[in-house]
């Protein structure tokens, strides 16, 4: 387990490396989503997250983005909905 400020540390990184990756695939996905299969966007996702050494849960459609685990039983959302990017703990 880590320590409260290396998860905290950990998710800003997340947060913050992933913001291009999402918005781009958010605008690809607005464009396309009745053309491509959501499938692709979540291989691609999951590739990304998984190299900060977490856990990947599942991609989501509505709201746009993302689920990982941060640590044992913390779970992070990462999403874009409405232009605002944002994280919470689910």
């Amino acid at each position: 387990m880590k320590t409260p400020e290396e998860r905290k540390q950990l998710a800003h990184e997340v947060f913050e490396k992933m913001e291009s990756d999402i918005t781009y695939l958010y605008c690809r996905w607005q464009d396309e989503k009745e053309y491509e299969d959501f499938g692709d966007y979540t291989k691609r996702i999951k590739k990304s997250v998984e190299e900060f050494g977490v856990k990947f849960i599942k991609a989501t459609k509505r709201p746009f983005g993302f689920v990982y685990c941060l640590d044992e039983g913390i779970n992070i959302q990462v999403a874009i909905s409405g232009g605002y990017y944002n994280s919470k703990r689910v």
